[in-house]
């Protein structure tokens, strides 16, 4: 058996087991609906890729693989991303359906940051929540009983640290 064949062989029994719902890798369990491998081979798959990716060699390696996959669809004329031709009269390096792809993704991430701006302590003062840690405030107050129990301590040092004589507005 040559190497072709047994690339043909190999796919047509993977596609076998994935159709019978047979686990493809293990050959032994049946795999629950959505998913193609049982959740043994998937717990391993999943460690062997933390402890892989923890490898600095394997990261380099992983990186410069992928970058002589893309340098070489440039060459080629093809998509970096998904490896269908691009048009020659193109100037551009990916397809026209993954730059708008692209595009899509980077206006909804736009929108999100956009969104997201208001810092998380002006919503916990909005929503009546203490300044400093979130928790439900001291009714009147604008930060909880732990915070409220301590703020005369931290005033006092915070206005003995102040030097007023050299003040900016002290200053003639």
């Amino acid at each position: 058996m040559n190497a072709e064949e047994e690339r043909t062989y190999k796919h047509e029994t993977y596609e076998w087991y994935k159709l019978h719902r047979i686990c493809p890798r293990c050959r032994q369990y049946t795999v629950p609906k959505g998913y193609i491998c049982c959740p043994n081979c998937r717990d391993q798959a999943l460690l062997t890729y933390y402890k892989n990716m923890q490898s600095a060699d394997y990261r380099a390696e992983r990186k410069r693989k992928a970058n002589e996959k893309r340098l070489e669809r440039i060459r080629n004329g093809l998509c970096t991303r998904c490896g269908k031709p691009v048009s020659p009269a193109d100037t551009y390096i990916c397809c026209e359906e993954c730059r708008k792809k692209k595009r899509e993704y980077h206006k909804r991430k736009r929108k999100r940051e956009k969104e997201d701006t208001t810092p998380i302590r002006i919503l916990w003062l909005e929503n009546g929540r203490c300044f400093f840690c979130g928790a439900p405030v001291v009714e009147g107050k604008k930060v909880c009983r732990k915070h409220y129990e301590g703020y005369p301590e931290r005033a006092a040092k915070a206005l003995a640290a102040r030097d007023l004589t050299s003040h900016v507005w002290r200053k003639t």
